[in-house]
Order: structure tokens, then C-alpha cells, then sequence
């Protein structure tokens, strides 16, 4: 009984796992898919083939011959000596070499050939050239060749910068003192004047005639500071005609010589 047999008969062959080994494993061989003609015609000729190899001949192997052949050893040379094998041992052995030796093979050792590059050699512009690179990323643009003309013209445009700063700081200084004109000031009713008391201005009842003014100090004071400041303010203004013609007559110049438009 093989194996498979045993196992079925261990569960039994009423049970559900009996069964399945039974089933699994009693076909020996599986059945072939092919035509059974064809199987059959395979396997005759299988058999034949079988048949006529049994038939042939087949000598024994012959055993491998043990006896000494002397074979010549070409560009081996003749055999070491025991002295010769214990110096080469000896030489194998790392040590370190005595200082005389050293020089010695130094001396004896040709000299190196200069090295050769496949560029020819740096020149100082390629130098700067690859300093600047290093330096800045990338080489800066050439500065510009200052001449007369292009002297003229920077000159122009300073002076024209100047003045046009001037005339700022005059339009600022206007405006200050527009605001000081315009702020509020001693207002005099009617039938009221003024009188400095204790550093202050105080309104006083007019007694006298109306149609006379009368004017104190504090009053005459800031009528004077307010023809001070529009005198200021004119000043101011004419100085900035003055600039403005100025920027003019040198906007006028560039257009004519350098054919820029004013």
C-alpha cells in the first residue's frame, strides 16, 4: 500500500477528507489531452526507438591511463635553487629603505618632463577676466571713455539736479510761510481796541471816537511781520523765475548740442 493509500485509510474513506485524498491521488499517471491515434502512434514509435538504441553497440570506457609523462615546460626557465628561492623570500619581506638608498635612487632616476597642457598658458587680461568672474559672478560691463563732450554733459546734468533742488527747497519755504500769513491772528471787534497787558493782548472798551483806530504795540508788530514775510515770499518767487530760467536755458543747450528735447 503507498502512502496515499495509508493517508485515505487514516480518515477513512466514508469521510469528506478520505475521499479527496483517494480522488487526488489514485490515477497514477494523468490522462494526455492529445488525439489517442496520435498518443498511440507517439508512443510506438517511442518504443521502437528504445528498441533499435538497445540493439547498438556500445564499447566500454576506456580508463584513464595512469603513468608518468614527462611533458617539456617551455619559457619556464631551469628550477630554483633553495639559496635563490630564500633570498627572493627575504627581498619580498616590506621594510624600509635606508636614507642613502633613497637618495641614491633618486639620483639614478631621469628627470620629468615638463608638464603639457592642451591650452595655451594665461595671460594677465584672462586673469583679471577669471578674478572678476570669481568676484562678481560675471565679467562688469566696460565703464565708459569720459571725454569732453560726454565731461559737458554730466556737468550739465549736476548743475541742472542743483538747481532743480534749489527751486524745491524755495516751494517749501513759500508754502511755510503761506501758512504763516494765513494763520489766525488779533481780530478787533467794533467798538473794541487792543492793549498789552502782562506780556498779553487784552480787548479794551473803545471810549474815544469810533472812527478813530487806534493801534497798539502787538498790532504794529504783526503788520510788520506779515510785510516782512510777503517781502520774503516775493523774493522767493523771483529767485525761483530766476532758476526756472536757468533749468530752461540748459534744457535749450542739450537739445541743441546733444539733440535731446527739452
Amino acid at each position: 500500500m503507498t502512502d496515499w493509500k495509508s493517508a485515505a485509510n487514516i480518515f477513512g474513506r466514508g469521510t469528506a477528507a478520505g475521499d479527496a485524498i483517494y480522488r487526488c491521488y489514485a490515477r497514477p499517471e494523468k490522462q494526455s489531452t492529445l488525439d489517442p491515434v496520435l498518443l498511440e502512434r507517439l508512443q510506438k514509435h517511442r518504443r521502437e526507438r528504445e528498441e533499435a538504441e538497445a540493439q547498438m553497440y556500445h564499447p566500454k570506457p576506456i580508463p584513464k591511463s595512469k603513468a608518468i609523462v614527462s611533458c617539456p615546460r617551455l619559457c619556464l626557465g631551469s628550477r630554483m635553487s633553495s639559496e635563490e628561492r630564500a633570498k627572493r623570500r627575504l627581498a619580498a619581506i616590506p621594510r624600509r629603505k635606508g636614507e642613502r638608498a633613497i637618495k641614491r635612487e633618486m639620483q639614478t632616476l631621469p628627470p620629468l618632463p615638463p608638464p603639457k597642457f592642451n591650452r595655451p598658458a594665461l595671460t594677465e587680461d584672462e586673469k583679471d577676466r577669471l578674478n572678476m568672474i570669481f568676484q562678481f559672478g560675471k565679467v562688469p560691463d566696460k565703464l565708459p571713455h569720459f571725454t569732453g563732450k560726454a565731461f559737458v554733459r554730466y556737468a550739465a546734468i549736476d548743475k541742472r539736479l542743483r538747481l532743480k533742488n534749489d527751486f524745491d527747497k524755495l516751494s517749501k519755504r513759500i508754502e511755510e510761510l503761506q501758512k504763516e500769513i494765513k494763520a489766525p491772528d488779533v481780530v478787533t471787534e467794533a467798538g473794541t481796541e487792543l492793549a498789552v497787558e502782562d506780556g498779553g493782548v487784552v480787548p479794551q472798551p473803545n471810549t474815544k471816537i469810533p472812527y478813530i483806530k487806534r493801534r497798539t504795540v502787538a498790532s504794529l508788530e504783526s503788520l510788520r511781520h506779515h510785510e516782512s514775510v510777503k517781502k520774503e515770499i516775493r523774493d522767493a518767487l523771483w529767485e525761483m523765475r530766476e532758476l526756472d530760467e536757468e533749468i530752461r536755458e540748459i534744457n535749450r543747450v542739450e537739445g541743441r548740442v546733444f539733440g535731446l528735447e527739452d
